[in-house]
């Protein structure tokens, strides 16, 4: 299904001209095709994409070969808090997605919500080209969660001897690279969180636009579908 939405996408042509800078961008969406993203381990029985925590974290989150589902996912773009605009290039939005995972744990389910956050803003160059810059991340128990099985994995969690030796040395480069804050472990809200403050930057060709649909490829690749969501309103 993924693979026919992209052919019709390719199809039909970048509908919107200019469209890294089109109204259209702005909303919630929901995921709609498959997350295929790069390093993928494969699929659970109800078909739905795996992936270790590293993985989906940019390794910022422990245990990193912990196996986590991707459920649902939704992305947002939305103008600028006040104030922050004059801070980043002209068209600058912020840029959310959620993904709702879920791990098992010694036979029991536990649900979790990972959410990254980004800014975005048009392409100098290219007109159907999102530049994406990725500032935060946050891992949390999802509504509903056991919260002491929670609190069981990612106190104190496992680390290889590799990762022991060598992620003091690799947080303090990135620290002075990219401006890296390291989770410091879990929060008295339950919640890990990561920042950067020299994020690297990336980017989303726009290979279909309309008011409701949009189709996107990462510079990595993914191919991404998303479908406005229907306000309740």
């Amino acid at each position: 299904a993924t693979d026919e939405l992209v052919r019709t996408g390719l199809d039909l042509g970048t509908s919107l001209p200019n469209s890294g800078r089109s109204p259209s961008l702005l909303g919630e969406f929901d995921v709609i095709s498959t997350a295929t993203f790069p390093g993928q381990l494969g699929y659970d029985d109800e078909g739905l994409a795996q992936f270790s925590l590293g993985r989906m974290s940019f390794n910022m989150f422990a245990p990193r070969d912990l196996v986590v589902t991707v459920k649902k996912m939704t992305n947002t773009l939305a103008p600028l808090p006040s104030g922050e605009s004059t801070k980043h290039p002209e068209g600058t939005a912020a840029y959310t997605v959620i993904c709702d995972l879920k791990t098992n744990v010694e036979g029991q389910q536990l649900d979790m919500v990972f959410t990254s956050e980004a800014v975005s803003w048009p392409d100098e160059a290219d007109p159907n080209r999102l530049a994406v810059a990725f500032t935060a991340g946050t891992l949390e128990p999802a509504e509903g969660a056991d919260v002491k099985l929670w609190r069981s994995v990612f106190t104190s969690p496992k680390k290889s001897l590799r990762q022991r030796l060598t992620e003091p040395l690799t947080m303090w480069m990135m620290k002075k690279m990219i401006g890296l804050e390291a989770p410091k472990g879990l929060g008295a809200d339950g919640k890990l969180r990561y920042s950067m403050s020299k994020p690297p930057a990336g980017y989303l060709d726009i290979m279909y636009l309309d008011d409701d649909f949009r189709i996107t490829k990462g510079n990595r690749g993914s191919v991404v579908i998303v479908d406005r969501q229907i306000s309740s309103n």
